[in-house]
């Protein structure tokens, strides 16, 4: 029923626009996006990224800038962090939900996954980040489901 009512009553928006009418604009807020890594010098992004929040568990250094190759782009963390804090009237690509926000990244996903990486991860400079959003799972074949193990 529940399923039932949220689909018929979404008309497509999110209501950004009426959040940022009502003075809302993540002004204050710091989100950490943990994933394959984000291109933070990208211009729709470089005015809000925050390197004090943002590291690199896969190379263990500070810049969570991804690790292109012919095989991968490595795209997704950037994607992701573009969703949440775009810089608005730059004329490049898009606005974020949050276009006043501070983001920083955490590269995660582009070596070998172990829980305590993930608990590192959704850890890191927690007093001084107010969001952890970690949009990845396991690969999708519709049949495996994976977990978390014990650390």
């Amino acid at each position: 029923r529940l399923n039932a009512k949220l689909k018929s009553s979404f008309t497509g928006s999110l209501g950004v626009e009426d959040a940022w009418h009502a003075g809302y604009s993540g002004y204050g807020s710091t989100v950490v996006i943990v994933d394959d890594g984000v291109e933070h010098s990208h211009p729709d992004l470089a005015e809000n990224y925050d390197a004090g929040v943002s590291m690199d568990l896969n190379s263990n250094d500070t810049d969570p800038a991804p690790h292109y190759t012919l095989k991968d782009s490595h795209h997704h963390g950037t994607s992701c962090a573009g969703i949440v804090a775009s810089v608005r009237n730059n004329s490049v690509c898009s606005i974020g939900v949050a276009p006043k926000s501070t983001f920083g990244g955490v590269r995660l996903l582009d070596g070998p996954l172990m829980d305590i990486l993930e608990a590192t991860a959704l850890s890191h400079r927690v007093h001084n980040v107010d969001i952890f959003t970690s949009s990845w799972g396991p690969m999708d074949d519709g049949i495996d489901l994976d977990g978390p193990g014990p650390l």
